[in-house]
């Protein structure tokens, strides 16, 4: 209804007026954007760095270098062409459909030579306060943040009254099918306690399920998050 870019910023301009879009604009300048944006190159850095420190975790320097080469890296190449930057993003987004692929596969491939033993009794000490179901909401979040990126350049898409619901309303159940068929590939893998510990949970996956085609899984989940860290950063310059 509102074919602005900047994401939330016109939607509470025109709900609201001009005070709370613009506390959101420069809370979004400061803290969100650049925040999310460190998080997922330090979880790029993470995946590329496991394969090397086979059985313990990488160095904390090593892992702050790594996101701050890869921040360098790609804000040079969104500053440099808006082109190169979408180009960039739909390289790596095919590239993060094929570890999602593989590993959901792979999954439903063990689940159905019955490996599912660690799905049993899933829910056993599960907390069902109002407080614990609203944390695991929040928790959720997180994963499902992307849904209003595409806000965000509202105004650079072709026909947006047509194409962005339709990119939402096929990106988000896309998305949702994804996240649950990957967790569900992981506990037949990996019991509760080895994912909480687990400081790359799909390069553990790969070391049990892919081996000796493991490396393939840290490879594909590290264009999967600099995807990610490049879609943040084409879009927060709106």
């Amino acid at each position: 209804m509102i074919t602005k870019s900047g994401g939330e910023y016109p939607y509470l301009m025109e709900a609201f007026g001009p005070i709370p879009a613009y506390l959101f604009s420069w809370t979004s300048l400061f803290v969100i954007k650049p925040s999310s944006f460190a998080i997922i190159c330090l979880s790029f850095s993470e995946y590329v760095s496991a394969p090397f420190y086979s059985g313990c975790n990488p160095p904390q320097v090593v892992i702050k270098l790594l996101a701050a080469a890869a921040i360098l890296l790609i804000t040079t190449v969104n500053a440099l062409s808006v082109r190169l930057g979408s180009y960039v993003q739909n390289v790596f987004t095919a590239a993060k459909m094929v570890i999602v692929v593989v590993i959901i596969i792979s999954g439903l491939v063990l689940l159905a030579q019955g490996n599912t033993r660690n799905l049993e009794n899933s829910f056993e000490g599960t907390k069902l306060s109002l407080g614990a179901i609203g944390l695991a909401f929040y928790n959720g979040l997180w994963a499902y943040d992307g849904w209003n990126q595409l806000n965000y350049i509202t105004e650079e898409l072709r026909n947006p009254f047509r194409n962005l619901p339709l990119a939402i309303i096929i990106g988000i159940p896309l998305v949702t099918g994804c996240y649950i068929l990957m967790n569900v590939s992981y506990f037949t893998v990996m019991t509760a306690t080895e994912l909480l510990q687990s400081q790359a949970v799909a390069v553990t996956f790969g070391d049990r399920v892919l081996y000796p085609a493991s490396w393939v899984v840290p490879l594909f989940v590290a264009f999967s998050t600099i995807g990610a860290a490049n879609g943040t950063c084409f879009t927060a310059g709106r």
